[in-house]
């Protein structure tokens, strides 16, 4: 078993290595056809954009091939990542001066505010 899942994680990485096969899952991906308990086991490692609704956008980098936040940002977009939390958040900060985030982990609600 350990030697079937060391396979198949070497072929997705080989995947997502390949502008083409990434690009291909990536449209599947966000096209909400690609489901969860399969995005959520490719890796991906690189920068990348994650746009939002209303035009501005900022870049992530994804280093960790398994870090689960640059990964479900690359493969879903920004609301696939706490949905409830992130819309909300989103639209405080478009009307905020001020935003403080503590740090809790890779900063993605910084960068959102940032953005907005």
């Amino acid at each position: 078993m350990v030697k079937f899942k060391s396979a198949l994680k070497r072929l997705m990485r080989s995947v997502t290595e390949n502008p083409l096969g990434r690009n291909a899952l990536l449209h599947i991906a966000r096209a909400g056809i690609l489901p969860k308990g399969i995005w959520k086991r490719v890796p991906f490692e690189g920068m990348f954009r994650v746009s939002l609704p209303d035009g501005p956008a900022f870049v992530c980098q994804a280093v960790d091939g398994d870090g689960v936040i640059g990964r479900t940002l690359f493969w879903r977009g920004w609301l696939s990542f706490e949905p409830e939390t992130t819309q909300v958040f989103y639209k405080l900060a478009q009307t905020s001066n001020v935003v403080l985030d503590i740090g809790a982990n890779t900063g993605f609600f910084t960068l959102l505010a940032c953005a907005a």
